[in-house]
């Protein structure tokens, strides 16, 4: 990928002011942006210091990152509660996770493959998984120095908040969660090990300061006067609510998918059942576990919800349902698993657990097939993305040609908008993203009217 959209406003304000001197801009003046989203602007910025191509590599880091942290939580989670699992099972799970969500998010293209869409929604779920790792990683150590972490995972809690309002609203509301599991923690063991309950709510802290810095940067007021009124309380539950079970029956008419997800994950708890089975004390608490499971599903999904509930009296947009997404995965798969040891647990005790380990394994290998079966599926359109960089890359070699040339009114080009419903630069000289494209490149006019686009290579 390289510049589409909101892209090009970035990239104008970063050449015209500067890399810090856009910072500030963004956050206390009205651009074509959401500015007050400063971590958004941020990472926007830093990408655009390596030019366009770099949103090329943007999606395959977010991935990378995200099934790195993911696989570090497993692990780190797994061995605070004593239920160990190796490096390929916790890295199995954090790709059956990041393929799960991502294979029927709703709009793909526009939360992973378009920058100005990916970095508002996508990293939050990157970040959080960081803070998560980092926050069970520094609970499983002893003799540590809980300000100096806890200043770290506060740090990183503003950062990760800034990206936009939804997911700060996430992310309060996950760490909410985590918060009142470290005090019922706390409140039943002694003070040496209450540190959860502090970093937790270090990071809460945090996650409150990013939308307090979210809500009151000045852009919003002037933002807002284009908004309807915010509703009250009452009509705002009841928007999130109705938005939720809206999405959630969506989600559920994915049948075949969501076979998949309880299967996958059901094994997996199956068979790590067969390594280290449940107490029968233990088995007897799972209605509790699945119910505390679904509630905080509900949540989740409440949280996802309530920003466009608040700003627009809407539904989120599509790239911003990336979120819900991983919350249903999420929960889905947690009480999968919890079903799935419950019944491994109690199958181990009527026969041999190795029998019921090599039955587990099966299934899961079988099912790790799954993702074969949709690769041409995800690589439908690789080669239109493919044209549409190199044609991207001709006219943007051909204006900056011009430019030294002399010219101040250019004609290029005009290529189709390969990210649905994200504008391209246009015939229109006048439009938004034309506007913020001229000022990147530092010409008068750009005027997207030459044919071209129909050849299989850049005329």
């Amino acid at each position: 990928m390289r510049y589409s959209g909101d892209d090009y406003c970035y990239a104008a304000v970063l050449s015209e002011y500067g890399f810090w001197e856009a910072q500030r801009r963004s956050y206390f003046e009205v651009t074509t942006y959401h500015g007050n989203r400063y971590s958004l602007t941020l990472f926007s910025h830093l990408a655009d210091l390596f030019g366009p191509k770099a949103n090329g590599w943007l999606p395959g880091l977010a991935l990378i990152l995200w099934v790195g942290s993911l696989y570090f939580v497993f692990r780190k989670a797994a061995q605070l509660l004593n239920r160990p699992i190796r490096a390929i099972e916790a890295m199995l799970l954090a790709e059956a996770v990041v393929f799960l969500v991502l294979h029927r998010t709703p709009d793909i293209a526009q939360s992973l493959y378009w920058r100005s869409g990916m970095l508002p929604y996508l990293m939050p779920l990157v970040f959080n998984a960081i803070l998560l790792g980092a926050f069970l990683s520094i609970c499983g150590q002893s003799g540590r120095p809980l300000l100096l972490y806890g200043g770290i995972l506060f740090s990183l809690a503003v950062l990760g908040g800034g990206f936009s309002e939804t997911g700060v609203a996430f992310q309060g509301g996950f760490w909410t969660l985590i918060v009142l599991g470290s005090y019922i923690f706390a409140h039943r063991s002694s003070w040496r090990f209450r540190a959860p309950l502090f970093l937790s709510a270090v990071i809460w802290l945090g996650t409150l300061v990013a939308l307090v810095l979210l809500a009151f940067s000045p852009v919003v007021k002037a933002r807002l006067m284009d908004l309807p009124s915010p509703p009250n309380l009452l009509a705002l539950l009841e928007m999130c609510f109705r938005y939720a079970a809206i999405f959630t029956l969506k989600t559920m008419k994915q049948v075949y998918e969501n076979v998949v997800i309880l299967a996958f994950f059901f094994f997996f708890g199956f068979y790590s059942a067969t390594h280290h089975p449940l107490r029968v004390t233990t088995l007897r608490l799972l209605p509790w576990k699945l119910f505390l499971v679904v509630g905080s599903g509900i949540l989740l999904l409440l949280c996802c919800m309530a920003p466009s509930a608040y700003a627009e009296s809407s539904y989120p947009e599509l790239r911003a349902l990336i979120l819900a997404r991983f919350v249903v995965v999420v929960i889905m798969g947690i009480a999968a698993w919890v079903v799935g040891e419950m019944v491994g647990s109690l199958s181990v005790r009527l026969s041999q657990p190795s029998r019921f380990s090599a039955m587990a394994l099966l299934f899961l290998s079988i099912l790790y097939v799954y993702p074969i079966f949709h690769i041409t599926e995800i690589r439908t359109n690789t080669p239109l993305y493919q044209k549409w960089a190199r044609f991207w890359d001709a006219r943007d070699q051909r204006i900056r040609e011009l430019k030294q040339q002399g010219f101040s009114e250019i004609h290029v080009m005009e290529i189709d908008h390969v990210i649905p419903n994200v504008m391209e630069l246009s015939r229109d000289a006048a439009h938004w993203y034309t506007n913020c494209a001229e000022v990147y490149y530092g010409v008068r006019a750009i005027y997207a009217d030459q044919p071209g686009w129909d050849e299989k290579v850049p005329p």
